[in-house]
């Protein structure tokens, strides 16, 4: 039977492809690195920024170094090893090889061990995803012979022996019951909280907001004007009372991180060991802004004298022949 000229197998061939349509809106689909590449064309290497206290790559560059991390583990990341850890050394090396060749890395010490976390992070993100479309299509009876878009059959029959021997569920039932737990939620969304430290920092000094500030900013709802839950107003505002207590509260003022700490409990010792990392850093610095300081007016000064050094050439050399 026809309807105002169309036979229904068109009808339904119609209905099915806007359904197909309307299914695709709003998915992704497969990382390329286009967006590098093209971005690369203009600009050669990109640049980086590398957030010493989080060990995070920030900047403007960020999401295209996830982008290009997500396409080279495609590449050189077998799913047949349950840990990133596993991987074996020489597709590692090639990993870091292939990121050389794309961003500038500035000579930074720390970008290779920042590079490798993020590298783990989103291979473990891959594995989870993967786990959950196993999960759903669990019971399907082809599911062990139609693995998921880019990943290779082999791959997925072994994924699949791991995903159901014990030492896998043992984990995975632990880390859903201590994603249960967690009860103060966030506005971040996929941007890192270093991403809005940096983004919202001093351009000028390099300051960034107090851990205060960014507490709120990524737990308080700007659309609702609200906090997104009482278990992050809690501790900002008990923050606020021990930094300006109340006369009948018989203490002194604390600093922010004595507050802090009060309030939500030591840093964890990864966090803590990159902050002494980036003092350290700072200090090394303006030591030797100093003494480079120190060298340019001796020399300025004492031209004759400078000469005689010995062609020393680092600034902490030339002030120790001076001073003994």
């Amino acid at each position: 039977m026809a309807t105002h000229g169309r036979t229904r197998s068109q009808l339904n061939e119609q209905a099915q492809l806007q359904q197909f349509i309307q299914d695709k809106k709003g998915r992704r689909g497969t990382t390329k690195g286009i967006s590098v590449q093209n971005q690369r064309r203009r600009t050669g290497k990109l640049e980086i920024v590398i957030h010493l206290r989080r060990k995070r790559v920030v900047g403007d560059n960020a999401c295209h170094f996830k982008t290009e991390a997500c396409v080279t583990l495609k590449q050189y990341a077998l799913l047949r090893y349950p840990y990133f850890k596993d991987i074996p050394f020489e597709n590692k090396r090639k990993m870091w090889l292939a990121i050389k060749q794309k961003f500038d890395l500035q000579g930074n010490s720390q970008t290779k061990a920042v590079f490798f976390k993020q590298f783990n992070r989103q291979y473990m993100n891959r594995l989870h995803k993967l786990h959950s479309y196993y999960k759903d299509h669990k019971y399907d009876e082809n599911v062990l012979n139609q693995p998921p878009e880019g990943v290779e059959l082999s791959d997925w029959e072994l994924l699949i022996n791991y995903f159901e021997c014990e030492e896998f569920r043992n984990v995975s039932d632990r880390n859903s019951e201590n994603r249960g737990k967690l009860k103060m939620f966030h506005t971040c969304g996929t941007k890192s909280i270093a991403q809005y430290c940096y983004e919202d920092r001093d351009t000028e000094t390099g300051v960034e907001p107090t851990r205060t500030d960014t507490l709120k900013k990524t737990h308080f709802s700007t659309k609702k004007n609200d906090w997104v839950d009482q278990e992050s107003k809690d501790p900002y505002d008990k923050i606020t009372r021990l930094q300006n207590p109340e006369p009948e509260d018989n203490h002194e003022p604390m600093n922010e991180d004595e507050a802090f700490i009060e309030a939500l409990g030591p840093e964890n010792q990864d966090e803590m060991s990159s902050r002494i990392e980036a003092l350290e850093s700072q200090a090394n610095s303006q030591e030797a802004q100093v003494q480079a300081q120190v060298q340019a007016y001796l020399k300025n000064q004492f031209p004759a004298f400078f000469q005689n050094l010995g062609g020393a050439s680092h600034p902490q050399e030339n002030v120790r022949k001076i001073f003994g």
